[in-house]
């Protein structure tokens, strides 16, 4: 595994990189998230590696969630946490600790959302090597943001996102296999693939809604509900 690694990494190295400014990461964010916007649907797996530190090769713990989208219907599942949006009617689960939230609210966010990424990050650059865009957003001297640095790369045949790389700085709490520790700039991993096996979301498997009232439905009838 680490010679492949290694191999990997060198062969990177050795391919030409462009470098070119924040406006041409601005458009490129605007491309991709159109692509998602036009596209009626689609279903990502989503695969979370979370490294102990910024340099290590071995996740310390690794998980998946969904990300799906089917015309209105817009779904995403992180571990324990669950978001589903069906028009303006909107759900989400905490299922750790048995709370959700519902309400009548208008969301015309995508999951696949980068642009809201440079609010955060003062200084980006975009490079390209032979199949990917590699943008590079830092947050700066001065910004109040747990993260020194995030990597995004976008696959130049369709735009779609490959992979996300989130560098965090200083001495963070984590919940690592179900136990709290402390780790110094950690970094975490995320990479994206066509889901295997799509699963069917449905309002009504969430909640239903009479006389304008949302009632939830299933298991999550013993939750605490937040109305929003």
């Amino acid at each position: 595994m680490k010679k492949t690694l290694l191999f990997y990494l060198l062969f990177v190295m050795a391919l030409p990189t462009f470098s070119q400014g924040k406006k041409a990461v601005e458009e490129l964010f605007d491309k991709v998230e159109k692509k998602y916007k036009s596209e009626k649907s689609y279903c990502y797996q989503s695969t979370y590696n979370f490294y102990s530190t910024a340099t290590a090769t071995k996740p310390i713990e690794t998980y998946t969630g969904t990300i799906y989208k089917n015309n209105t219907i817009n779904y995403q599942q992180i571990k324990d946490n669950e978001f589903a949006s069906f028009g303006s009617n909107n759900i989400m689960i905490n299922h750790q600790e048995k709370i959700l939230q519902i309400g009548k609210v208008e969301n015309n966010n995508s999951p696949i959302a980068l642009q809201s990424f440079l609010k955060l990050f003062p200084d980006y650059s975009l490079k390209q090597d032979k199949s990917y865009y590699i943008c590079e957003l830092k947050s700066g001297k001065y910004s109040q943001v747990a993260m020194d640095r995030l990597i995004i790369y976008i696959n130049k045949a369709d735009y779609s996102l490959v992979k996300q790389e989130f560098y965090f700085v200083g001495e963070k709490e984590f919940t690592v296999k179900n136990k709290k520790t402390k780790i110094k700039n950690p970094k975490l991993e995320v990479r994206y693939a066509k889901h295997p096996k799509c699963p069917q979301i449905k309002q009504q498997d969430f909640f239903t809604i009479k006389d304008k009232k949302f009632i939830v439905t299933g298991k999550l009838k013993n939750y605490k509900a937040i109305t929003l």
